[in-house]
C-alpha cells in the first residue's frame, strides 16, 4: 500500500498490539527505523505518574499522527493511516 515504513509508539497495551495487527494484515511496514511516526495513545496513560505522563506527551506531541486505540477501531486506524500516508505524497 505504501513504501514508508512506519514508526509505532505508545505504551504497550492491547490497543496498541491490535493496531500494529491491523496495520501489519493492510501491508504496512513497521520498524523501529520508521520514517512516519505513529502514537498509539492509550487510556493507560492516564494512570501514569506526571513524569512519565510528560515523556508519552512528548512522543505523541513529535509524532505525524496519534491514534486513539482505545477509542478507535483498528479498521479505521489503518483507513485514517492510510489516508495520512496519501496526502504526504
Amino acid at each position: 500500500m505504501a513504501s514508508e515504513l512506519l514508526l509505532l509508539t505508545g505504551l504497550p497495551s492491547p490497543g496498541k498490539a491490535r493496531l500494529r495487527i491491523a496495520l501489519l494484515g493492510a501491508g504496512l511496514a513497521v520498524s523501529p527505523s520508521g520514517t512516519v511516526h505513529v502514537h498509539a495513545e492509550t487510556d493507560l496513560e492516564a494512570l501514569l505518574e506526571p513524569e512519565l505522563l510528560r515523556e508519552t506527551r512528548a512522543v505523541a506531541a513529535r509524532a505525524d499522527l496519534v491514534i486513539p486505540v482505545d477509542w478507535e477501531r483498528p479498521e479505521d486506524s489503518v483507513t485514517r493511516v492510510a489516508a495520512f500516508l496519501k496526502g504526504t505524497k
